[in-house]
């Protein structure tokens, strides 16, 4: 899927685009943020402030992709080379394989 605010650099994610990737994005694209994440430590900041800043907005209907996103980095990012508990947070938070 193709998320908005990509930066002119090719594979480059701005916050906007890793926000889009929660909120619109299939499990692929969730696995992909997952590799860029470990990948580029600036993602993963990137990705951890977002989820820190989105779950304290109550009434956000996109919010449970943050917050399972947010519980996936705490316990098993590092350690879910499969990504079935990333897959498991996904379904968790609304989305559908």
């Amino acid at each position: 899927m193709e998320h908005c605010r990509l930066t002119a650099h090719v594979g480059t994610l701005t916050v906007a685009a890793i926000d889009s990737i929660i909120e619109r994005g299939v499990v692929s694209d969730w696995i992909e943020l997952r590799a860029a994440a470990l990948a580029r430590p600036k993602v993963f900041a990137d990705l951890r402030r977002l989820c820190q800043l989105r779950s304290a907005e109550l009434y956000d209907p996109f919010v449970d992709g943050h917050r399972a996103w947010l519980a996936y980095m705490d316990s098993a990012m590092t350690k879910d080379e499969n990504c079935s508990m990333l897959r498991q947070a996904f379904t968790d938070s609304g989305g559908q394989l």
